[in-house]
């Protein structure tokens, strides 16, 4: 398996991850990508594929707790490079989750198309194209916080959990 990195955009509204072929004990040779667009995770996305186009890249966002190792290896054993991205479906809304997803070389027109035409939403990318969508597991890897009390909740859970 690949190792990992994020890099924070500029916002901290995002993280892009990406798979490479080195061994973790490199992660320290990743570059910094700093998010040039400040629009969101979109523009953290689009700066990931401006710096590779060629590679596929898998997105987490960073107020989602409960993400772990077992979240990336289900993510990437249900991979399909044939679509545009692969994405956790999320249980309640039906929706993809674009803010835990592989994105493929090929979704980098469709994201730069849907910029240049003033849309900003990864999820309505999602939902309008050629994705892939996988049930999810276990229904806290999707859990974020947006709020404060959302947050301290989340918090108290993972204190539990210690």
């Amino acid at each position: 398996m690949g190792a990992f990195t994020h890099t924070p955009n500029t916002l901290l509204q995002s993280s892009i991850s990406f798979m490479q072929k080195r061994p973790v004990s490199s992660l320290s040779e990743n570059k910094l990508l700093i998010d040039t667009y400040e629009t969101g995770p979109l523009g953290g996305v689009l700066t990931a594929f401006e710096y590779d186009e060629h590679t596929a890249w898998l997105v987490v966002a960073c107020d989602m707790p409960f993400v772990n190792t077992a979240t990336f290896d289900f993510l990437i054993h249900h991979r399909s490079p044939e679509h545009i991205a692969t994405a956790f479906k999320n249980p309640l809304t039906q929706l993809p989750e674009p803010l835990l997803s592989i994105w493929e070389p090929t979704s980098y027109y469709f994201l730069k198309e849907a910029y240049q035409n003033g849309q900003r939403s990864p999820l309505k990318i999602l939902h309008n194209t050629d994705s892939h969508l996988i049930d999810c597991p276990d229904e806290h890897w999707l859990w974020n916080a947006n709020t404060v009390e959302e947050f301290t909740q989340m918090a108290n859970i993972l204190a539990q959990c210690k």
